[in-house]
């Protein structure tokens, strides 16, 4: 072979190795699952959670690093090999399965080498969940960190038995709160341990792997399923916890494109739709006054009450209306030609408002709506178009009709959900399913010198969705998602 066609072999060569590089760095993970401990009893189920994790992520186009059972010097060398993969990648992920503690608020991850003899040892024998929160948020990615880690942990009784200081040891890990498009996913809740099962994988595991390949689940609806299912597997004894600053949606295996997003339409049909309704619908979106936008959706209503953006014009008209009552006036007063009357309402309206639900009752279904996975900003008992397209989403989600506004089937399914999530009273219904207010949340108050009978307490966090309603839990365990409490 000549030499210009080896140099020309190498730099294909070259070039494809290139590529594959860049494909493989789109979505990187670190796997660790940590079971066969030296100076302990050996956990049963950690190291085949990581390598079940670990071979499922590189079904999804993961590029993974995966340690099994590895000691310090081991977890140092592949956390750097994993540092190094991250330039570029859109999606990083960390999935740790093993011994994990906390010492004064801060969260550790145990290698199997350990000996935790001192508190200094913390620092040269342990990996803090923060260095690896700082790998993942040094870049404008999409982060995810989930830990089983949260297991009964003879490390942390040992440590806390050769403290001096004034700090405190604890078995479950410490609430972590993550930067802007990073999501961190527990197998229990904070100050709690979780359980490393019976069966070939935790139940935390098992559930997560049961939904990682579902196609089109958005994470944060992949871990409200993963939470009922690990209630559900547990009786309640152990229930998984998530907090999201995530800025956009994410897929492990995206959405499969329904046959009528696959189907071309007849021309004729594409020239009606441009030229007609879409014309139509396109010029109302490009007015900026109120009152002259109002007019022109009713024009569009009146033309095409079934249309494509039907829906979408109601829930605008909606929208204007409510602003002008909030101003107190009307700017169309001004005009010198009487406006037409508005557009009669929807039926799906006229449904919905024969629920009889009062503010309460709709800031209710906002705060149960958010827990479900379909967050509508603040809930403030006002369904404004971003509740309308949750509602609508979730009636997607839920085979059933989709409308944006609620009825009696969709109201009945919340009613039924709302039964199965983790410490959350069934509303009670009359003739109508009204769902019940929120309970008023207890002023907060500072931690008792004594303990309270039986050392429980009543809390509730106001700032997450997830503990909206009391649940008996330690003083410490409310202070440490700096929740409120009284007294049981």
């Amino acid at each position: 072979m000549t030499r210009p066609a080896l140099l020309s072999l190498a730099l294909v060569l070259v070039l494809l190795s290139f590529a594959s590089a860049v494909r493989a760095a789109e979505r990187v993970a670190l796997v660790v699952g940590n079971g066969a401990y030296r100076t302990v009893p050996a956990l049963a189920n950690a190291a085949n959670d990581g390598r079940a994790v670990a071979a499922t992520l590189r079904e999804l186009s993961f590029e993974v690093f995966e340690g099994i059972d590895l000691d310090a010097a081991s977890t140092t060398a592949l956390l750097r090999d994993f540092a190094r993969a991250l330039d570029g990648a859109a999606v990083a992920l960390f999935y740790y399965a093993g011994h994990g503690m906390q010492v004064g608020g801060e969260n550790y991850l145990v290698p199997v080498d350990a000996r935790l003899e001192h508190e200094s040892d913390l620092d040269f024998e342990t990996l803090k969940v923060k260095q690896v929160l700082s790998l993942l948020e040094s870049s404008d990615r999409t982060s995810i960190v989930v830990l089983d880690a949260c297991r009964d942990n003879p490390f942390a009784q040992q440590l806390a038995r050769k403290i001096t200081r004034s700090r405190s040891v604890s078995s479950g890990l410490a609430a972590i709160r993550s930067g802007v498009g990073t999501l961190i996913a527990y197998a229990t809740e904070p100050e709690n341990v979780a359980l490393d099962g019976t069966g070939p994988n935790s139940p935390f595991t098992t559930a997560l792997l049961k939904y990682l390949r579902t196609p089109g689940l958005e994470i944060r609806q992949l871990m409200t399923r993963v939470r009922q299912d690990v209630i559900a597997a547990t009786d309640r004894a152990q229930v998984p916890w998530d907090h999201s600053s995530l800025v956009g949606d994410f897929y492990f295996v995206p959405p499969t494109p329904t046959p009528a997003e696959t189907v071309t339409p007849a021309p004729d049909l594409v020239v009606a739709l441009t030229t007609d309704e879409q014309r139509l619908w396109d010029a109302t979106q490009r007015i900026a006054d109120p009152g002259t936008k109002q007019r022109a959706l009713g024009d569009y209503l009146k033309r095409y009450p079934e249309g494509s953006f039907a829906t979408m014009a109601r829930l605008q008209l909606d929208d204007l209306d409510r602003s002008q009552r909030t101003a107190g006036g009307d700017d169309r007063a001004t005009t010198s030609k009487p406006d037409p009357p508005p557009p009669p309402d929807p039926p799906e309206a006229v449904t919905e408002r024969a629920l009889g639900l009062d503010g309460a009752a709709r800031t209710r279904v906002q705060l149960l709506l958010a827990r479900l996975g379909y967050p509508v900003g603040g809930a403030d008992g006002v369904f404004g178009p971003r509740t309308r397209t949750q509602i609508a989403a979730f009636q997607v989600s839920r085979g059933l009709p989709t409308t944006g506004y609620l009825d009696d089937a969709t109201m009945a399914r919340l009613e039924d959900e709302a039964r199965r999530l983790p410490a959350a009273p069934a509303a009670q219904s009359t003739t109508k399913q009204v769902m019940a207010p929120p309970a008023q949340a207890p002023a907060p108050a500072p931690t008792p010198k004594a303990s309270p009978p039986g050392g429980l307490v009543l809390c509730r966090g106001p700032d997450d969705p997830a503990w909206m309603d009391e649940r008996l839990v330690t003083v410490a365990q409310c202070n440490a998602i700096k929740g409120a409490w009284r007294l049981p």
